[in-house]
């Protein structure tokens, strides 16, 4: 039993190590094997990269390219600004009674003078009617304290009254003047009022909504005026509101003093992009602590009433001109973790990468920095573009050339009729 049990051990021992030599030349055998896959994949790379280098040195791609624009351009500095009435004001009912007749619809374009309420006349009619009578009776009590002075003045020369009689009627006299020129102010008062219920427009503007309509009834208890009718607002020219940054005040302020006014364009954005040619006009006094900001203010035209106050833009600054400024397209800028570049096209017709350094837009442009006058920048969209691309050179048409610098215009004026 011995024996077998020996023979049984020793046969157990030589079977695990066929298998463990079996698995691992089994290992071994598909590391060489990967290795070989490997090799295999990068001659596989390199020929297909060799391939195609050679085809595109055999088929080179259509390249249009334009040469950057060198002209002058304002130095702009560009701020977030709401734009805010020129003129507003709460249309307010200063009487009392009925709304009768309303003059416009709902925001109508008004002139100055322009009739839009007519308030019942009733109650301002019978306060008129009121002060009158209470100033005749008035002028008749003056009237008698007179007779009645001069009649003591008179016995008194003929010492038939005394001083104390003739002192009486003097203040009797004196105090029917006072009283009459209450009812006078009364009068005058009562007489204001009734003009109040007819509500004319104060300027020229646009109207908003009504709040009252006819046969409505204005508050008897408004003596203070306070029930708002509808609201006025004029829109040509418009004011904008931005707050500068502390740290950039000063340079606004030393261009401002050198050039004694500074234009501005608003920008609002939208479908139809809108753009407001005006000037500085303000600079507040005081900045703001808390947001360390200074309030200014520019005054823009609006002739087409294209801007409503309230709306959300964009204020440019021109502080000074750049005279040979340096500009490409923005479809010809591209942006990676480096930064930004564009493609030239070499003497050897190929791509080259340039990095170059972004500044201001302008319209369909950007003011940049790196290149050289003569560069041939790609300018277009082309798929798969990169470096040692050849390609057919082929001067393309320039998109349209940015804006000019801003024209310094007359300040902007009310419209006469918005």
């Amino acid at each position: 039993m011995d024996k077998v049990a020996k023979r049984l051990g020793t046969c157990a021992c030589r079977i695990l190590l066929i298998v463990v030599a079996g698995v691992t030349t089994h290992f071994a055998a598909a590391e060489e094997h990967d290795k070989d896959a490997k090799k295999d994949a990068v001659k596989a790379a390199k020929k297909q990269q060799a391939k195609q280098q050679a085809d595109n040195q055999q088929k080179p791609v259509d390249a249009p390219y334009i040469q950057p624009l060198i002209q002058a351009v304002p130095k702009t500095m560009r701020f977030a600004a709401n734009s805010a009435p020129y003129e507003s004001v709460d249309i307010v009912a200063r009487t009392r009674g009925f709304i009768e007749s309303l003059n416009f619809i709902d925001g109508q374009f008004v002139k100055k003078g322009d009739l839009l309420y007519v308030v019942e006349k009733t109650y301002n009619q019978a306060d008129v009617a009121e002060a009158q009578g209470a100033l005749q009776v008035a002028n008749a009590r003056v009237e008698r304290a007179l007779l009645e002075y001069k009649r003591q003045q008179t016995l008194l020369k003929q010492k038939l009254t005394s001083r104390e009689n003739v002192d009486k009627a003097r203040l009797e006299y004196q105090s029917a003047k006072a009283q009459r020129q209450q009812e006078e102010a009364s009068l005058t008062q009562a007489l204001q009022e009734l003009k109040y219920t007819r509500i004319i427009s104060p300027f020229s503007g646009r109207l908003s909504r009504t709040l009252l309509y006819p046969g409505e009834l204005v508050d008897p208890d408004n003596l203070t005026g306070t029930t708002v009718l509808t609201s006025l607002a004029k829109l040509d020219p418009l004011y904008v509101y931005l707050h500068v940054p502390t740290n950039l005040v000063q340079k606004i302020v030393e261009a401002r003093q050198q050039q004694g006014t500074l234009a501005v364009q608003f920008f609002v954005s939208s479908d139809q992009p809108v753009r407001l040619s005006g000037q500085l006009e303000f600079i507040a006094n005081q900045a703001d602590t808390a947001a360390g900001t200074l309030e200014m203010r520019a005054l823009v035209k609006n002739p087409d009433l294209h801007v409503f106050p309230g709306q959300f833009g964009y204020l440019h600054i021109q502080t000074g001109i750049e005279e040979d400024a340096m500009l490409v397209p923005k479809s010809s800028i591209h942006e990676d973790f480096n930064g930004y570049f564009v493609y030239l096209i070499d003497k050897k017709k190929q791509l080259k990468r340039a990095p170059i350094k972004r500044h201001e837009p302008y319209q369909a442009w950007y003011r940049i920095e790196g290149l050289n006058p003569d560069d041939r920048v790609v300018y277009g969209d082309m798929p798969a573009l990169y470096p040692g691309l050849a390609v057919r050179a082929r001067e393309a048409t320039a998109p349209k050339l940015p804006v000019q610098p801003f024209v310094k215009t007359q300040p902007a004026k009310p419209s006469q009729t918005q």
